[in-house]
């Protein structure tokens, strides 16, 4: 028996390699997801900075647009890898998006009482929900499910 049968330590006898990529087309609903993400994010955008109000003090100011910056990053992080066939960030944005909708039911009254002399603000607010929420259901359709579901596969145009 030679030396290296025994040896626990020996390389591994069987190949060892990454999953093949498999180019696979992205599917329609998904590429037009993504780019209704971007266009929600974009709205969103355009509403955060034309609805910013100058804080008291400069330390809130600070505070709302490093988190004003870090949301919209976020999101754009999430549609990004959406692009690419994550799945995680499919299912991550969803979870965030519940969230942000069940924080605007809750201030509903409180959003429309601040926004009502502003009534493009309400259209800002209401096109960028619609955009994403057909998005969404776009993201969850059963073309847009066996994609996320394969293995490994080249990111799409």
């Amino acid at each position: 028996m030679p030396e290296d049968e025994r040896n626990p330590y020996s390389a591994p006898k069987v190949p060892v390699a990454d999953p093949t990529l498999v180019p696979v087309e992205r599917p329609r609903a998904v590429t037009r997801a993504v780019r209704l993400l971007w266009i929600s994010l974009l709205i969103a955008v355009a509403g955060a900075i034309d609805s910013f109000e100058t804080p008291p003090d400069w330390v809130s100011e600070v505070l709302v647009f490093f988190s004003n910056v870090l949301w919209f990053g976020l999101a754009a992080c999430f549609i990004f890898k959406l692009s690419r066939g994550r799945r995680w960030a499919r299912t991550a944005y969803l979870i965030v998006a519940i969230f942000s909708y069940g924080l605007l039911a809750m201030y509903w009254g409180e959003t429309v009482e601040r926004i009502k002399d502003e009534p493009y603000q309400i259209a800002i607010l209401l096109s960028s929900a619609a955009t994403e929420l057909i998005a969404l259901y776009l993201l969850f359709t059963k073309p847009a499910n066996d994609w996320f579901a394969l293995p490994a596969r080249l990111p799409g145009p």
